[in-house]
């Protein structure tokens, strides 16, 4: 919980004020806020987005194999053919479904997340550029699944940066 103190302009408004706190001025008041809260707020969303991002790729991998939503797109036209490409190689949809799983059980059990992250990203951006350009009318799902996704590569940003050395020495 954050900690506000709010204290009226003309007193002795900074006496009292801890290092780790931030004063803001708004309209003749003084606003406290202890800074240790963001970390927590980060923590909180963090969780909440891993969380959500593992349960819909854990739903919907699952669904593939078992079929347990009623749910059947009626695609037509560039959306259509997309599909049925994928479909005609015989081992995408299955890998990707298959990855999905993982990669959800991974996120909602919190083991080698970051990772996880990082391989679900393109099929997030995958849907969502398909819910966006090929079926718009699907494009919300595209959001829920790009940013949480997003939201956790920014969250364990420093777990990838040593994916990101200019020139490698072995």
């Amino acid at each position: 919980m954050a900690t506000v103190k709010i204290r009226k302009a003309g007193k002795s408004l900074f006496t009292g004020v801890e290092e780790n706190q931030i004063c803001f001025y708004y309209s003749q008041l003084y606003i406290f806020i202890s800074k240790g809260n963001e970390k927590t707020i980060m923590k909180n969303a963090t969780l909440i987005f891993r969380i959500l991002l593992g349960f819909l790729y854990l739903v919907f991998g699952l669904d593939y194999f078992f079929h347990f939503i009623p749910y059947q797109p009626h695609h037509t036209g560039n959306a259509k053919a997309f599909k049925d490409g994928l479909r005609a190689a015989g081992y995408f949809y299955p890998m990707q479904k298959a990855i999905q799983i993982l990669g959800g059980l991974s996120l909602l059990i919190n083991r080698y997340a970051p990772f996880s992250a990082v391989l679900l990203f393109p099929i997030s951006l995958n849907v969502f550029l398909f819910h966006t350009i090929l079926v718009p009318s699907g494009w919300l799902m595209g959001v829920f699944l790009l940013v949480p996704n997003i939201f956790l590569g920014f969250s364990y940003r420093k777990y990838y940066s040593s994916m990101f050395i200019r020139k490698p020495v072995i």
